[in-house]
């Protein structure tokens, strides 16, 4: 088998000491955040400064540094703020930024031609087709989502030419990135901002049909083991996985150093022999467990598609720090300075100037000192030379081999010496650090954009009289029922419909009355919901519907094979400013369902009138490839899940057997009734009461309410316990 050796291992790094600390132990790359728009913006972070002076320390060790920019960026951040953020860094020589947002992906590209750019697993990119959009879009590696499993990988692999980075040990979230909005709506801090509180790691109680099917060792049902996958390592670079990516930015140093060098040497050991004889040793996994896990570890998703021994279920016990380990690792990382070793020469001769060389790989530093004298009574000694030479100090470097070459009876003091050493360290640094600098090819894009509506194939029709501005009103449907109650209800002109719901009696239905049905896709789009509706799109009769909504750009490809007619980005495909909006038109998208996390001046910032505001539905925290279901009782006969916290707050759960994940929703609904006046203001495209856990009688009641709104009738107040979302509040 030819090995492929070419492999990263990547660290993550809170801390310049981290940051220091990884290189030391081994990593070929660290990752870590500065003081913005990076997804751990609790971690200590580094600032402008440190973040120059870890790129120049991963650069003179032969190492490369990325940069997280991977958050949701508001508009006035993208357009003000970013740019000089990030060019003096770009300056330095930055090796890569990570990017979620695609309106940050279209400005790096376009201010800062020569960065690479990766694409986060926040972006959700679960499959070769979404890849290949970003490849020509100019990103060239993705992260790719934790719940991928080996195979998916390979093909991944086999179709497209980006390298890919996949985690290999750490925490796991629940949910899939970048899907998640539990911590944002219950509590206002935002994964997609870097801010999650983490409710994922809270205990619930399972409610199954009304009754609690959880005990006390089942609690912490949302809170999945750490990954451990270091008994994988051959089959994960075998399945073409150029990065092996270590999670952790939120941990100390030790931690860093400890994981790094124990992947380093089974890396390495891989590399070196090949998968023959590959096998962890007890002692190394001890380790792992003693400097973080949770309740054990698992392998991830790369061998299996979930299960309940992925759960801590359990909270996290405290766990003492080992002393002896934490001692063992500061000693030889954490104290210990990275060095670049060099070869160094020196040439003595009487009556020339002092000539010493610096090599370090391919790089060669040459300086000329002080003439060198006759000594007219105690010469210099080779050994006096040599010794002032291998003074290296706090230096990045160290003399690996030292060759002196002198004429008998030379002088030269020591101060010449170490001065002449001091000034081709200076010059040896700078040449290697020339290599990386970047002085040309980069300017802040202005944002040329013009709302246009005549863009989209979206039925478009405006209502004056309306009290929202708009005569376009949907009713997106997870239910027969509700998309039965939706046909008696005037105002609703568009129908989403979600596959649970499909019906062609309904359809044909919904035909005679002359409305305009979109089917609405599944939130993930993977391996299996490709070969899926492939084989069904002409026995569902999916071409009969008047257009799509997509949630994953995986999506894309299929439709581009069977149809023409127009598509609708659902909330979660991130259009946080005008420039991601602009992308998002350019890979094909009619509209776009606004963000659910601005606040109504944000909204009004980034601009509205080609899209469509959600005013009403229990909106989706989680989505999720583990399933609660299974993971207590087993694939039986579907029932009613609620998750209940410790406030009493009860969380709806949508099983979907048919691809095996989870969908959480809210506890609260969203309702915009009575906030007419400032979505006028707005001018959306359309609204949408999106309609999921509703019976058809509460469907009805929710028609009428808003019915009654529209007509300026006063509401009876039917919504005891509702929320405004981040309408009002928005994010930070």
């Amino acid at each position: 088998m030819e090995l492929k050796r070419n492999v990263e291992l990547l660290a993550p790094a809170g801390s310049l000491e981290s940051v220091k600390a990884a290189y030391a132990a081994g990593a070929d790359a660290v990752y870590a955040g500065g003081t913005r728009f990076g997804a751990r913006a609790y971690a200590q972070n580094l600032t402008e400064q440190e973040l120059l002076e870890a790129i120049d320390f991963a650069h003179l060790h032969d190492r490369r540094f990325y940069l997280t920019v991977n958050t949701l960026l508001k508009e006035t951040e993208l357009e003000e703020q970013l740019f000089p953020y990030l060019q003096p860094l770009y300056a330095a020589g930055l090796d890569a930024v990570i990017i979620q947002d695609l309106g940050v992906l279209a400005f790096v590209r376009e201010a800062f031609p020569e960065l690479s750019v990766h694409a986060s697993t926040q972006m959700t990119l679960s499959g070769a087709r979404s890849i290949k959009l970003l490849e020509e879009m100019g990103v060239s590696r993705v992260v790719t989502p934790r719940e991928l499993s080996l195979s998916e990988i390979a093909e991944i692999r086999s179709k497209t030419k980006v390298e890919i980075e996949s985690f290999v040990h750490g925490a796991l979230c629940y949910c899939y990135s970048g899907q998640c909005l539990l911590s944002s709506l219950i509590g206002g801090r935002s994964g997609n901002r870097g801010r999650c509180a983490q409710p994922c790691r809270l205990p619930y109680d399972v409610e199954w049909d009304g009754r609690v099917v959880n005990d006390a060792a089942h609690k912490y049902v949302l809170s999945p083991k750490d990954m451990c996958t270091l008994s994988l390592l051959p089959q994960i670079v075998e399945a073409g996985v150029d990065s092996l990516k270590i999670e952790g930015r939120m941990k100390k140093p030790v931690y860093t150093a400890g994981v790094v060098s124990i992947y380093r040497k089974y890396l390495d050991r891989y590399l070196e022999n090949g998968g023959d004889g590959y096998r962890v040793e007890a002692a190394d996994l001890q380790k792992l467990s003693a400097l973080f896990n949770r309740n054990g570890f698992s392998e991830s998703y790369y061998q299996q598609k979930n299960g309940s021994d992925m759960i801590a279920f359990r909270e996290n016990a405290f766990r003492e720090e080992d002393q002896e380990l934490s001692e063992e690792i500061q000693t030889r990382y954490l104290k210990q300075e990275l060095k670049r070793n060099l070869t160094v020469s020196a040439y003595l001769q009487i009556g020339k100037p002092l000539q010493l060389v610096m090599r370090s790989g391919k790089i060669t530093a040459e300086i000329s000192g002080d003439v060198v004298q006759k000594a007219s009574t105690q010469p210099i000694l080779r050994e006096q030379v040599e010794k002032q030479l291998r003074k290296w100090g706090n230096t990045p470097f160290q003399a690996e081999e030292l060759q002196v070459e002198m004429e008998d009876g030379c002088f030269l003091s020591v101060g010449q010496l170490n001065a002449m050493r001091r000034q081709g360290q200076q010059k040896l640094t700078e040449e290697i650090l020339s290599g990386f600098r970047r002085t040309r090819n980069c300017h802040n894009p202005v944002l040329l954009l013009k709302e246009t509506e005549k863009a989209s194939r979206f039925p478009i029709r405006r209502d004056s009289e309306n009290p929202y501005g708009t005569g376009q009103f949907i009713c997106q449907v997870s239910a027969k029922e509700q998309w039965r109650a939706a046909l008696e209800w005037e105002h609703a002109g568009i129908l989403f419909v979600e596959a649970n719901a499909a019906d062609p009696g309904l359809l044909a239905e919904s035909r005679r009355r002359e409305r305009v049905a979109y089917y609405v896709f599944p939130p993930v789009f993977r391996q299996a919901e490709y070969a899926y509706y492939e084989k069904v799109w002409e026995r569902e009769a999916l071409d009969a519907y008047d257009g799509y909504v997509i949630r994953s750009l995986e999506t894309l490809e299929l439709l581009r094979t069977h149809t023409d007619r127009p598509v609708i980005f659902d909330s979660n495909l991130y259009a946080w400013n005008r420039r991601a909006r602009e992308v998002n038109r350019q890979l094909g998208a009619d509209s776009c369902v606004l963000p659910l996390e601005l606040n109504y001046r944000e909204l009004l910032a980034r601009g509205c009138g080609q899209d469509i505001l959600t005013i009403y539905g229990h909106l989706p925290v989680m989505t999720t490839a583990n399933c609660i279901r299974m993971n207590l009782k087993g694939c039986k006969k579907p029932g009613t899940i609620v998750l209940k916290d410790r406030y009493h707050n009860r969380f709806p759960v949508e099983t979907n057997c048919r691809f095996c994940y989870n969908r959480i929703y809210n506890c609260q609904p969203l309702v915009l009734l009575g906030m007419e006046h400032e979505i006028r203001t707005l001018r959306p495209l359309a609204v949408k009461l999106d309609f999921t856990v509703e019976d058809r009688k509460r469907t009805e009641q929710i028609l009428s309410a808003y019915g009654q709104g529209l007509e300026g009738k006063p509401v009876k107040n039917m919504f005891s316990d509702f929320t405004r979302g981040h309408f009002k509040r928005g994010v930070e």
